[in-house]
């Protein structure tokens, strides 16, 4: 495979790619053995049909299927041959089969800029004062306490501010449920408040 590079301002660049006939004939041939073997011709058998006829008639399918192969696979070859570091493949352009069965074709790609890291070693860093003071440190202990703390029932005392309670109440007047009475009070009660 032959790769010319033509780079451009912008950071692109053109590779003007050839295949030769070699590598071009031996794909067409795996190609056209593939149509081949399901080819349904008049006057011949399944699959049984010569390879000149093959070629013949399905000339247009097997170069599109070729041009799928050999282009993506020779701009892949060509992008490693060239060491590029491609950002965006932005054209393929220009593809075209010689008389004496070789491939070429161009690709229009973006590269990533080059260039020169400077020295960076000797660049003076200030690092951030980071003492913490003991109350800070148990300021966030208390936080993570808080965060991960698991709720107990304590049957042993009374409600106290801070604790999570779970009410289940039943209001009534002269034997009618509150919410019968005065809905609008019933729909203030429903919800939890924390004590």
């Amino acid at each position: 495979m032959k790769v010319e590079v033509e780079k451009q301002p912008g950071f692109v660049s053109k590779l003007q790619i050839e295949l030769p006939p070699e590598e071009v004939s031996k794909e067409w041939d795996a190609i056209a053995n593939s149509f081949a073997r399901f080819a349904k011709i008049p006057g011949y058998r399944p699959g049984k049909a010569p390879r000149a006829v093959i070629d013949k008639r399905f000339r247009k399918e097997i170069q599109d299927e070729l041009t799928k192969k050999l282009v993506s696979k020779s701009y892949q070859q060509a992008v490693e041959q060239e060491q590029l570091r491609v950002a965006s493949l932005t054209n393929i352009e220009d593809i075209q089969f010689s008389e004496d069965k070789s491939m070429r074709f161009r690709a229009t790609v973006v590269t990533a800029p080059e260039f020169e890291l400077p020295d960076y070693k000797n660049i003076p860093v200030e690092l951030p004062d980071t003492k913490v003071s003991d109350a800070e440190v148990e300021e966030a202990l208390e936080r993570l306490r808080d965060q991960t703390a698991d709720f107990v029932d304590v049957p042993a005392r009374g409600l106290q501010m801070g604790d999570f309670a779970v009410l289940d109440f039943e209001g009534s007047v002269d034997s009618k449920p509150i919410s019968e009475i005065a809905p609008q009070a019933s729909k203030n009660l429903q919800g939890g408040k924390k004590f």
